[in-house]
């Protein structure tokens, strides 16, 4: 069998021999030979691909679609989702085209992406399109963003980021590197790459706050296998019977949830939220916070309540500094209660 072309119609793809016309009518699900219905393609007109791409003889519609015949065979379902993808081509064969049959059925061909490819001298393939959105992407950087771009490159890829997260993780390394010292901001934006990955859903993403850093944003994401989590919250709530007591000028606030935690750790700019959260869940260890009577809604000391050693372990003001006197005498009436009481 002597193949000469192969030209689509809408709905069809004619495949003209030395001796039949032979119609693939995706839309109808039938194939035709010289008119007449028959069960399958025979395998000249599928193998003829591989001949066509050995050849020069060969229009470049030709080519095309001898790759779309030989991947889909007799499966209408392909030729119908690749359709698109193949017309588009079709308008566009001064360009060459490197794809499989997942490339023809999945991606949408621009008007802009096409003018790249012809401008750069491109092949469309799926190298050449990463490459394109990665440049317009990168172009859409606002200028104030873009040193960020360049620093997150170096520990992130960026491949398989939207817009607008992209901008958020740009906000976020900027936020990082005015409100640490210069240390701990490098420290902190090797993370980067940890927090990205995380990225896996879009409720994630939701949860990047750009006036927060790297690692805090970090946590939260991570502290969300607490939300709901009914053996965390029940431990926590061990120490309601404390909730509101009033000691001097202090009173006492118990956590009931994860997100209490959270907000707490970003107030005090401490470890609690993420660090002790395993242990919280087994029961090893408990969390209440110490506050003005007058501010309760303010973070003010942050106490940790030790299982093993049935005492307070640790009790600290805002970026971990010690307690005063005071503060240090009332904990330990607390201390005293909740030995009594658990």
């Amino acid at each position: 069998m002597n193949i000469l072309t192969m030209k689509k119609n809408k709905g069809t793809i004619e495949v003209k021999t030395d001796r039949r016309l032979y119609v693939i009518d995706f839309l109808n699900d039938k194939i035709l030979s010289n008119g007449k219905e028959i069960k399958a393609l025979p395998s000249d007109v599928i193998q003829f691909y591989s001949k066509c791409r050995r050849s020069h003889a060969y229009d470049r519609e030709t080519s095309l679609l001898s790759s779309l015949v030989h991947k889909s065979g007799n499966n209408f379902k392909y030729y119908r989702e690749a359709e698109s993808f193949i017309s588009i081509a079709i308008q566009n064969l001064d360009l060459e085209y490197r794809v499989d049959l997942t490339d023809m059925c999945n991606l949408k061909l621009t008007k802009d992406y096409l003018e790249w490819c012809r401008e750069h001298e491109k092949t469309v393939c799926l190298r050449t399109i990463d490459r394109y959105y990665r440049e317009k992407l990168e172009d859409s950087i606002p200028k104030e963003l873009k040193p960020y771009y360049v620093m997150m490159n170096d520990y992130a890829t960026t491949k398989n980021i939207n817009k607008e997260t992209l901008f958020k993780l740009l906000k976020i390394l900027k936020y990082t590197v005015y409100h640490l010292r210069a240390d701990e901001a490098i420290d902190d934006i090797k993370e980067i790459g940890e927090l990205v990955d995380v990225l896996t859903t879009d409720e994630s993403k939701k949860l990047l706050n750009t006036n927060r850093t790297v690692s805090q944003n970090y946590r939260i994401i991570e502290q969300q296998e607490f939300v709901g989590n009914k053996a965390f919250e029940n431990t926590l709530r061990k120490l309601n019977f404390m909730n509101g007591k009033c000691f001097d000028d202090y009173i006492v606030v118990v956590p009931q949830n994860v997100m209490d935690l959270i907000d707490e750790g970003f107030q005090q700019n401490n470890c609690v939220g993420y660090y002790y959260n395993g242990s919280i869940r087994n029961g090893d260890e408990y969390i209440f916070f110490l506050r003005k009577k007058d501010k309760p809604e303010k973070s003010y000391i942050t106490c940790r309540y030790c299982m093993f050693t049935k005492k307070v372990e640790e009790a600290r003001c805002k970026n971990n500094r010690d307690v005063d006197s005071t503060a240090a005498a009332i904990i330990y009436r607390i201390n005293d209660l909740i030995n009594d009481t658990l």
